[in-house]
Order: structure tokens, then sequence, then C-alpha cells
């Protein structure tokens, strides 16, 4: 099934994308997570990949959901999707490993990140949301 196939390979491509947009974001803000330092989330404080901004469970999943999405723009699929990401998202926050504004950005990033992959390479014909001549 090439519309399968592609899916996959724009999921890869997404996914990659997102762990790099990740890397960069998570080294230059160095934010503490909920449980470290004050517990108020300052920024520039840590060095590493270990830092609360953004969620790297959510942008990595919120990735994948619009790589799918787009790829299969059905409501069955995209509460599917996107609910199951959701559900990530808030654990994330509410088992103190982020704050809101650390998943919001995840989300945000990894949507982002899933929608520009998809509109720059999705082929005519097997996606119906694809704009391509």
């Amino acid at each position: 099934d090439s519309h399968a196939i592609e899916t996959g390979v724009f999921r890869a491509k997404a996914m990659a994308n997102s762990y790099l947009v990740y890397t960069a974001v998570q080294l230059v803000t160095g934010r503490q997570r909920p449980l470290q330092g004050t517990g108020k989330g300052n920024f520039f404080q840590t060095i590493g990949l270990d830092n609360s901004f953004p969620s790297g469970h959510a942008i990595l999943t919120w990735t994948a959901a619009s790589t799918i999405a787009h790829e299969y723009p059905k409501p069955w699929v995209e509460w599917l999707t996107y609910g199951a990401e959701t559900l990530v998202s808030v654990t994330r926050f509410t088992g103190l490993h982020h704050f809101p504004s650390d998943v919001v950005g995840g989300n945000t990033f990894g949507y982002l990140i899933g929608r520009h992959i998809f509109r720059e390479h999705c082929k005519a014909g097997l996606s119906p949301i694809c704009k391509k001549q």
C-alpha cells in the first residue's frame, strides 16, 4: 500500500526533525523540571538533554499524530491520534515531569513539524488533502 508507505516515511522524517528541534531547544533553554530547584521552572539553570522545556514525549507523540492525521484526514483517525497524544501530554504534567507550558510547547512543535513534512512532501492522489499538483 503506497499510502501506508508514504505515511511511514513521512512519520520517520518528521520524528527525526522533531528530535533535532527538541535537542536544540533543550540545550538552549535549560529549564528546570517541576521538582528541581525552587520548583518554579527557571530557565538557563541546567545543562544537557534532561531539561523540562519542551516535553520530549509531547513533541514526538504529537509529531506522529500530526503526520498520521494529515495522511488520513478522517474524524475517527484525528480523534484517535490526537486523543491518545493528549493523554500522553496530560500525564507528563500530572506526573510532575513537566510544567503545562513545556507540554504545550512540545505539542505545538510536534503538530507543526508533522504538518510541515506532510505539506512539503505529500503526493497528490494519496491523501485527499494534499494540495500538490
